[in-house]
């Protein structure tokens, strides 16, 4: 965690420096000689300036909505309390300095008796800086500290009401009746030790003075920000009937001011630009976007674009002002994306005098990153808690992003304080505008030199949650708001929603279909190609259904907060996530590799419910609708199409940032997701699975607490590698805060060369180029390939040994008795040894024929392993497969071991018994010493293939268990790279876990001569026995019906016999294979045997006697345990029976071979009379569990 010390050490940077309140009086003569006062002027021109929302670059005003020039002043414009208007370019914080502001002002609309009009000063946040300093006063009551009756902090207000002036809680009446029209009030702050003296005059329309009052605050209330405004009470800031004035010509001046004119802002407040190969005639396609305030009907409305060519500009293109966004967006194709060039977006800006100025906002579009790593910058969600998130955006300039990504929620309703207003349209917008323009000022520095993308979320259209039904309407025939984010479609206007849009995404590249959607709103989902990287950027919840079609229980729609709800209720037919059009979309893009080596999709949210606990530390959710999670078809549906493209995700929206990887067939079958942290967190959120004792499998070998494979709650499979949980902020001040609620932002360094993502999440509070560890989140840094992202493992990235570790040929059944301190102990023992011996070398491992093995820190249960070696002459080595020896490597010319088989060639199973299939290889494939060999193995259970430099060298042989010569090989395990005897290198190490149907397909794939099948999938002919009792299935499975339990048997009777056949189990399931059974009595004792199909896994079945475990001769031989698929997927089996012999082969392992003739010992005394039957039917045995059956063929032996 990012030190107390540290945090403060980069505050006091990116504060300044702050004068000491503490000085000697030196204010003598002040008041006779008032030149220090007349320093530093301010001069208001709005009777200059045309009708218009905007007051001015100078000013921001609260809230802008409220506020307009009418006729050459700045007038309030809602009869509405606690408005007012913020100067800039003014910072009061000399405090031996002294200062004044006049203004004139007048009552335009009479309302309630404490309206009021004046200035306030010494408004500022804790980080006193003028952005942060205009909303230090707009969330809440707020009154100035006194001690000793002197005001301590600000903020001071002073001005006048209706008969009299006030500073703070003092006032006096006026000396003489005086109308509020033209009223010219004066502030006068005259320093006096440690504090200042305030005066305040009021002068009418005859600049007689009318009235005059002082009172002595401390030096430290004034200092911050000034700003006039109406009804000055913070306690009216949603009261209405109020006053309404007028204000013009105000002025400021004085010493006690520091000025800095560059902190005005506008007319062109910001840029935002994209750049993309359109890989058509019009080449690389520029579109920028420059942004304005709300401007009047007789400002101009265009803007130029100019590049600078050598000493000169040259006009690019003119646009015009969308009236409803104010923005002005050029495009320009057959850019020359070769190199950096500066531009600026030209304005020209008419007054009422007919004397025109010119603003300039300037940039620079980066060249093309072409040849190297694309530098990108994944941000989301700013809360204004944390704003104006200056450690994020001097990061940003520190880091200078070649792209710029804001995945959405730019804004909240609450930011910038006063509320959201819903309709109409016009006034919608400019609300949003308003609060959006926070966003432009926090990071308008860092855009002005990037490409940016910005995705609008859900808070952007001032909805909690969207579930947009394709652009429908939200239902509000109820009239309420309350619950709306629980509601599909969208609560506001499409015009409201459309001028969103186009402040996001309007410099976007155009959509891939550009049909708007239902009301006519518009869709930005499409592709950007750029630096060799394409781009998917997706709406997420544009087209996502809405949480009210379905039952989630009590509480809130859109959440599932009961403990043992069964989420797979929710995944209901025909729910959508990304919509058709969408998924047309990425299907087309994952195909589609022109000018890109690499690919990354950005959307909103992460595809998976990576969150336990929401709101508060203990409040827990088993499901969260709004994630990417649900629905759950929808979601393995898009995964699908994502898998192809190899793509990795990036999004945010969590306020939780998480490395995870998707699963949908099996745990890490698809593609990896980096979710950023939030630029400033809310709403927290975290990922506490241990805490909720959820099962986990396969920790990384980081051994971070809440990591690994899980099962969420919706039942989708994810891999957590990292996650950034937030601890319970204490801290008062802004950044320290945001720090502790897990905010930042992330980073990753994209290589189309290498076809690597190098990721990091960053703390919010920290510098990047300072070096220190702790600046990123646990977990991080991590580099991925782009292999990884299609299920396959990458696991050597060519770069250093991440993910492997150090182990000679030792026991795996030794080392699980070993505690975890003693495991990690010898490993890390063996890993330092290894790296004696291990080196990287051109992008290969290269070992000096001697070491510790290099080992996977993961294990793996069915997979394709690929790989390439390079050996030398007399070495000998080999691949271990689940930590078990070994594919043989080794020199094939040395005839010293021609006489255990070395001329036969590599790649065979050398540990298999003498005899047994796999232990030779087929064919003699080993390519000349100083050649590449590259090896493939497929490994399904123990079943084996492995084919050397194309050519098949072992054929779906079983793999013997080493260690334990009577077992089944272990179930999962590493891959082990075994070098003795000379020196070796490897590349290419990849790996594909297999998932149950790529599984079964290879266990399949048998020869299948003299196989007949006994199912036709439709009905059950061929069958006798308790037909009434089964069922073919709409999927022409065999089932068991719930509750039914009679015998199916095949009307022909077999002696020896191959049956193979696929089954799935049911949670708790239970039924039995009859062999050579009796038409007539209960296999379990009058056939040969019944094997059992059983759950035994289920904790009903917590106390089973072994020869009752699944593929056991019940109750006469037990088979070995642990080879079941989960409930729910289909297992493949071979049975053999021969003779008195039985073979029973479960999903590749062989877990049942023996011989019942000598059996005497029976489970519970119970004899079996009928196990030496010599034929009988084949069958079922049902036990009232819907057990399912599909493809069984069976083969006579005779």
């Amino acid at each position: 965690m990012y030190s107390r010390r540290q945090s403060l050490k980069l505050l006091g940077a990116l504060s300044g420096t702050l004068v000491s309140p503490a000085f000697a009086d030196n204010t003598e003569g002040v008041a006779d000689n008032p030149g220090s006062l007349g320093v530093n002027p301010h001069l208001s021109s709005w009777q200059r300036d045309h009708d218009r929302i905007w007051l001015g670059a100078e000013y921001w005003a609260n809230p802008m909505e409220n506020w307009a020039i009418v006729d050459g002043a700045a007038e309030l414009v809602s009869a509405a309390g606690y408005r007012n208007v913020h100067l800039l370019t003014h910072h009061l914080n000399n405090p031996t300095g002294s200062f004044r502001m006049s203004a004139v002002v007048s009552e335009v609309q009479h309302g309630d008796v404490d309206s009021s009009v004046g200035f306030m000063i010494g408004v500022r946040s804790e980080l006193d800086e003028v952005k942060s300093n205009c909303f230090a006063a707009n969330n809440g009551p707020r009154k100035p500290k006194k001690a000793g009756g002197i005001v301590k902090q600000g903020p001071v207000v002073a001005g006048i009401r209706e008969g009299e002036l006030f500073i703070n809680d003092e006032s006096k009446k006026f000396d003489k009746p005086t109308a509020l029209g033209n009223v010219t009030i004066k502030l006068v702050g005259i320093p006096h030790g440690n504090d200042v003296e305030l005066t305040l005059h009021a002068l009418n329309e005859e600049h007689e003075t009318v009235g005059s009052m002082s009172t002595i605050v401390a030096s430290d209330a004034v200092r911050g920000n000034v700003a006039i405004g109406c009804n000055l009470n913070s306690n009216y800031r949603t009261r209405i009937g109020m006053s309404r004035y007028r204000i013009h010509n105000w002025e400021a001046s004085g010493d006690a001011f520091t000025v800095n004119r560059d902190a005005a802002w506008g007319p062109i407040l910001w840029t935002m630009y994209s750049l993309s190969d359109s890989r058509s005639d019009e080449g690389f396609v520029l579109k920028l976007t420059a942004l304005t305030p709300p401007l009047g009907e007789n400002d101009s409305d265009e803007l130029q674009l100019q590049v600078k060519r050598g000493e000169q500009w040259e006009p690019v293109a003119d646009a015009t002002l969308d009236h409803d966004a104010w923005t002005a967006t050029f495009r320009i194709p057959n850019w020359d994306e070769s190199s950096d060039v500066v531009f600026r977006v030209v304005y020209e800006q008419s007054y009422r005098d007919g004397e025109p100025s010119q603003h300039e906002w300037s940039g620079t579009i980066k060249a093309n990153p072409k040849d190297r790593p694309v530098k990108f910058a994944g941000l989301t969600c700013q809360h204004d808690s944390g704003f104006p998130y200056a450690p994020v955006a001097e990061n940003l300039l520190r880091l200078n992003p070649d792209l710029l990504y804001f995945s959405g929620d730019q804004l909240y309703e609450g930011n910038g304080g006063y509320g959201i207003i819903r309709e109409p349209a016009e006034k919608a917008i400019v609300n949003y505008l308003r609060k959006f323009y926070m966003f432009g000022w926090a990071f308008g520095e860092p855009m002005r030199h990037s490409p940016t993308l910005c995705l609008p979320d859900d808070h952007d259209v001032f909805q909690g949650n969207i579930w947009g039904e394709g652009g429908t309407p939200m239902n509000m025939e109820d009239g309420k708001d309350s619950g709306a984010s629980s509601k599909g479609g969208y609560r506001e206007p499409v015009r409201m929603v459309n001028a969103v849009h186009r402040t996001c995404v309007g410099h976007h590249p155009e959509p891939f279909d550009p049909t708007p959607a239902a009301q006519g709103m518009s869709v930005y989902f499409g592709d950007m190609v750029y630096g060799g990287v394409s781009f998917a950027i997706i709406a997420d919840r544009q087209f996502k259904s809405g949480p009210e079609k379905v039952d989630t229980g009590s509480g809130r729609a859109d959440h599932v907060t009961e403990r043992g709800f069964d989420t797979s209720a929710l995944d209901k037919p025909g729910l959508e996530l990304l919509g058709e059009r969408q998924e047309a979309f990425l299907k087309h893009w994952a195909d589609d590799w022109r000018g890109a080596n690499i690919k990354v999709l950005l959307s909103q949210t992460v595809f998976a419910g990576v969150a336990t606990h929401h709101g508060n530390y203990n409040g827990y959710l088993l499901g969260d609708l709004d994630s990417g999670a649900w629905p759950q078809t929808a979601r393995n549906r898009a995964v699908d199409l994502l898998r192809k493209s190899k793509a990795l995700h990036i999004s945010g929206d969590q306020h939780l940032t998480t490395l995870s990887q998707y699963g949908v067939k099996q745990q890490r079958d698809s593609n990896w997701s980096f979710c950023t942290p939030a630029i400033s967190a809310g709403y927290p959120r975290w990922w506490r699975p241990d805490e909720e004792n959820m099962p986990h499998t396969n920790r990384p070998m980081h051994d971070l607490p809440n990591t690994g494979e899980y099962v969420d709650g919706f039942g989708n499979l994810v891999y957590i590698y990292a996650v950034g949980n937030p601890i319970v902020p204490k801290s008062s001040n802004r950044y320290e805060r945001a720090h502790q609620k897990g905010s930042g932002f992330g980073y990753v360094l994209l290589d189309p060369k290498t076809q690597t993502y190098e990721i990091h999440s960053y703390r919010f509070l920290v510098d990047v180029t300072d070096g220190n560890p702790e600046n990123e989140f646990p977990g991080w840094p991590v580099t991925l390939h782009a292999d990884d992202n299609s299920g396959a493992r990458r696991l050597f990235n060519g770069v250093n040994m991440d993910g492997w570790h150090g182990r000679p040929h030792f026991d795996p059944y030794k080392l699980d008795e070993m505690s975890a301190k003693e495991k990690s102990e010898k490993i890390s023992e063996w890993t330092a040894d290894a790296t004696k011996h291990w080196s990287i070398e051109n992008g290969e491992l290269l070992n000096d024929g001697t070491g510790p093995y290099l080992t996977t820190n993961e294990e793996f249960e069915d997979y394709e392993l690929q790989l390439e070696y390079k050996t030398v002459p007399e070495a000998d080595s080999g691949i271990y497969l689940k930590g078990t020896p070994q594919v043989q490597i080794w020199d094939a010319t040395q005839e010293s071991n021609f006489s255990i088989g070395a001329n036969l060639g590599s790649g065979g199973l050398w540990n298999n018994s003498k005899g047994n299939p796999g232990k030779n290889p087929l064919v003699l494939a080993d390519r000349p010493f100083g050649e590449w060999n590259k090896v493939r193995v497929v490994q399904v259970g123990a079943r084996t293939s492995v084919w050397l430099n194309d050519q098949m060298v072992v054929d779906r042989a079983i793999m013997e268990n080493f260690w334990r010569r009577n077992e089944p090989l272990r179930r999962r395990g590493p891959i082990q790279l075994q070098t003795h005897g000379g020196e070796i290198r490897w590349r290419n190490i990849t790996l594909r876990p297999l998932d149950t149907d790529a599984s079964n397909d290879f266990l399949a794939e048998d020869d299948d001569t003299g196989f007949t099948s006994l199912t036709d999938g439709k009905t059950l002919n061929g069958w006798i026995g308790a037909i009434d009792d089964y069922e073919v299935t709409p999927e022409g499975t065999i089932q068991c019906r719930p509750g039914r339990g009679g015998n199916l048997l095949t009307k022909d009777e077999y002696d020896d016999f191959i049956v193979r056949l696929y089954f799935r189990l049911p949670p708790r399931g239970n039924n039995g294979l009859a062999i050579r059974s009796p038409e007539k009595g209960n296999p379990a004792y009058l056939a040969m045997c019944e094997l059992q199909v059983l759950d035994n896994d289920h904790p009903a079945y917590a106390k089973l006697d072994k020869r009752q475990y699944h593929g056991s001769a019940y109750g006469m031989a037990a088979a070995a345990r642990g080879y079941l698929r989960p409930t729910g997927q289909w297992n493949y089996q071979q049975v053999r029976v021969e003779g008195s012999t039985i073979e029973v082969e479960l999903n590749g392992n062989v877990i049942l071979q023996t011989d019942l003739s000598p059996i005497t010992d029976y489970m519970a005394d119970s004899a079996h009379p009928g196990k030496d039957r010599k034929s009988g039917h084949f069958g079922f045995a049902g036990h009232n569990d819907p057990v399912e059956y599909r493809d069984v063929t069976i083969r006579r032996l005779k």
